[in-house]
């Protein structure tokens, strides 16, 4: 994600002559991440879009924020929304997108990804602003675009949205400005009170949920020690037995530098992280 090309791309000129494309009312992207401690959400609708076989992309020119779009719909659906906010320069980018197709509209079910956030930055700054520049926080996209024409999704491979990852368990969360993922492979579930995954590749970690919806993740890494904590999540187990847990939101205490000892709450940075899970049961 820390590509120097990321935020240039983000606004790449509003201002230029179009293509033509078809206009829109009924497109609206949303782009939700937390910064500073609180929840901020940037709003796109798009007045220029165009569709075809392979993605759909569009720019905001006379609505505000102006911006631009892009959102592939084979490979890995990749996306991005990118726009001039308040709070300064956005550019979200994930893959795996949720997507859905219903005549000639797309929807994008809530799907995770990265903001990378330049505050302060106002329309007619320096436009060759980098990675460097940015802060990076975990976010969430979703909304809908509509096209002129039919939009048919191609059958995902292995890996892309709607198919389950494979077996493991990651948080994906912000700490200094900096976006961590903690992961780690379960070697032992127990499923009979309860779900309890434990392993120690390529980190040791323990991860527990139950029918509530209280969920716990500990992952002690190269970086620190990440805790995770969720309450009333959706876990209900899929027809073979196994657990899908996709993004799930919750908070998030991490140690930085510190895989073992004891872990004291105040050295420890507070924040917010994206939790996902396929756990088999045996």
């Amino acid at each position: 994600m820390r590509r120097a090309t990321a935020l240039t791309l983000a606004l790449v000129s509003v201002a230029l002559t179009l293509t033509a494309c078809a206009s829109s009312a009924a497109t609206e992207l949303i782009v939700t991440y937390e910064a500073g401690g609180e929840e901020r959400t940037l709003t796109l609708t798009p007045d220029q879009v165009t569709c075809d076989a392979g993605s759909a992309h569009g720019l905001a020119i006379s609505n505000d924020p102006q911006g631009r779009f892009s959102i592939r719909l084979d490979s890995d659906r990749r996306g991005s929304v990118g726009a001039g906010s308040d709070e300064g320069l956005v550019l979200f980018e994930g893959t795996d997108l949720d997507l859905s197709a219903s005549g000639t509209v797309l929807s994008i079910g809530e799907s995770d990804g990265e903001v990378s956030l330049v505050e302060g930055w106002a329309p007619g700054d320096d436009m060759n602003v980098t990675a460097d520049d940015a802060e990076r926080y975990p976010a969430r996209l979703s909304g809908t675009v509509a096209c002129e024409g039919s939009v048919v999704l191609p059958t995902p491979d292995q890996g892309a949205s709607g198919t389950p990852p494979a077996e493991g368990v990651s948080v994906r969360f912000a700490a200094g400005g900096v976006v961590h993922t903690s992961v780690f492979v379960p070697t032992a579930v127990s499923c009979a009170d309860g779900v309890i995954a434990t392993g120690v590749e390529p980190y040791p970690g323990t991860l527990s949920f139950d029918d509530s919806g209280r969920v716990r993740m500990t992952v002690s890494d190269d970086a620190g020690t990440t805790e995770f904590r969720a309450d009333g999540a959706d876990v209900v187990a899929e027809s073979n037995g196994s657990y899908w847990l996709k993004g799930i939101r919750g908070d998030v205490q991490f140690w930085e530098g510190q895989a073992g000892g004891t872990l004291s709450p105040d050295a420890a940075q507070p924040g917010t992280g994206t939790l996902s899970a396929l756990i088999e049961c045996e």
